[in-house]
């Protein structure tokens, strides 16, 4: 109890001393700025007279002022706050205008029209750097949502490639294959990399290909001849960057959909193009029909999780076209890649 009352106590000092913040800075910024300009014109005696008579006697009104607007016109009680503004300029106009009457008979200022001004500086001061808070904080917490987004969506990729990766080891086991050793050895390089880039933003590109690579050559252990590929690489990806896990969400497609039991239509498609900051990807399969309904219950979710990373992590950047006919489904993709 006592704990929860310290630290009740902390955060009522820490409203208190944001909210005497601003006002505070406002009003000795003005004071001194008043003062200097006299001082300047007049001599220190007349800087500190006319200050006081001046310009503190405005702070009042033009506090009533702020705790009516909020009070009353932020929530739109309108009139209620036009009268009670027009009866803060009036009366507290009249009041210090004769106060300073007499403490300084011979001076001759504009009460209510100084009163006027200092509000509209107050107020106008006072939103535009709350206005520009909030929209930093606004920003702030839409970045920290983005990035929750995308971490989520990351770590959605790591198990559905899991899955599909240790189904092709268990096909090799089934048949007593050989070479289910060396799909052992691929999986455990696939995963590596998988937990080595598991909290980095970007990677190296060419650490995405040989990632890419070493998947093909998994799923080329598994079905042997039963189908044809053409990879193609051009260009060099030198010191350029990308998002991990982007790309294979659409290799995976090819393998998981694309292989039928009529091994001259197991024909695929892969290119990566690489020109001066620009990445041009692009696969092809064909389509089984057996899968038609697997694809769009599994693999849905594979597809509109890329989408969405792309938004995310190159908005305006990219341009993904994916083309879904009878017989083909072929993605093309182009990236703006960062170095």
């Amino acid at each position: 109890m006592f704990l929860i009352c310290i630290i009740m106590n902390i955060k009522m000092r820490s409203l208190i001393k944001g909210k005497l913040l601003f006002p505070v800075l406002f009003w000795t910024t003005l004071l001194l700025l008043v003062f200097v300009v006299i001082l300047q014109l007049k001599g220190l005696d007349a800087a500190l007279k006319l200050s006081a008579i001046y310009f503190l006697p405005l702070i009042l009104p033009v506090h009533l002022h702020e705790f009516v607007f909020e009070r009353f016109f932020l929530k739109k009680k309108y009139l209620i706050y036009a009268i009670l503004t027009l009866a803060i300029i009036g009366v507290l106009g009249l009041f210090i205008d004769l106060l300073e009457k007499a403490v300084y008979p011979e001076g001759d200022s504009s009460t209510i029209g100084s009163i006027i001004a200092f509000i509209l500086i107050y107020m106008g001061i006072k939103y535009l750097v709350s206005g520009t808070k909030q929209e930093l904080r606004l920003k702030e917490l839409e970045a920290k949502q983005a990035q929750a987004e995308l971490d989520l969506l990351k770590s959605q990729v790591n198990p559905h490639f899991l899955l599909n990766s240790l189904n092709s080891i268990y096909s090799l086991t089934l048949n007593n294959s050989q070479k289910t050793s060396e799909a052992v050895l691929l999986l455990s390089d696939l995963m590596r990399y998988i937990l080595e880039t598991s909290q980095k933003k970007i990677v190296p590109l060419k650490e995405e290909i040989t990632f890419i690579e070493n998947y093909i050559k998994l799923e080329e252990l598994r079905l042997g001849s039963n189908f044809t590929i053409e990879y193609k690489i051009m260009g060099e990806s030198g010191n350029l960057y990308i998002a991990p896990m982007l790309l294979i969400a659409f290799v995976e497609n090819i393998f998981k959909h694309g292989v039928c039991t009529n091994e001259s239509k197991n024909v695929f498609e892969i290119g990566i193009n690489i020109t001066d900051y620009n990445l041009h990807f692009y696969c092809k399969n064909n389509i089984v029909l057996k899968n038609n309904a697997l694809d769009k219950k599994n693999n849905h979710t594979g597809i509109e999780n890329v989408k969405r990373r792309l938004e995310l992590l190159y908005p305006g950047q990219h341009i993904l076209n994916i083309d879904k006919n009878n017989e083909i489904f072929q993605v093309d993709l182009q990236v703006k890649l960062k170095y």
